[in-house]
């Protein structure tokens, strides 16, 4: 009786495989993995007709642990989506100095970002000029133009 020469090689080299779902659509995936990968190692068996099944059991396959998103701190809040709430735009910002009458006197644009560089938000003046042309259309504020052309806001 003649032999045949065979040789096989199966790798799976960092095999990740990542779901986000509800648990039933998980557990379907999870056992589809397994029964793949139950059939991609039992192939050289199958192939050879050999009816021993002990070189591997995919079962031992277990799904990955989830990584654990540290607890948000006291004062902060976590919205729906895991994720920390965002922080408040340039918009709201200079909304809270309306609210806090910062514009009761004409105010420019760098005195602007000049106080909310005091309070720790630090913009560019670009996005300032473009929020409080906004609010001005909202009426929430007004501008003037002083004799060099510079813009000057005002509550109301």
């Amino acid at each position: 009786m003649t032999r045949n020469k065979v040789k096989f090689s199966i790798s799976i080299k960092d095999l990740a495989i990542h779901f986000e779902g509800d648990q039933q659509t998980g557990q379907s995936v999870q056992e589809g993995v397994q029964e793949s990968l139950e059939h991609l190692l039992s192939a050289p068996s199958r192939i050879l007709g050999i009816e021993d099944k002990s070189t591997v059991d995919a079962t031992d396959v277990r799904p990955a642990k989830r990584k654990r998103r540290a607890s948000p701190a006291q004062n902060e809040t976590v919205e729906g989506n895991g994720r920390a709430p965002r922080r408040a735009g340039v918009g709201t910002q200079i909304k809270d100095l309306i609210t806090n009458n910062f514009f009761a006197k004409s105010r420019k644009v760098e005195d602007v970002r000049a106080r909310l560089s005091d309070l720790g938000h630090n913009f560019k003046p670009s996005p300032i000029s473009m929020a409080l042309l906004a609010l001005t259309k909202k009426k929430k504020l007004s501008r003037t133009k002083d004799a060099k052309g510079v813009y000057n806001y005002k509550a109301g």
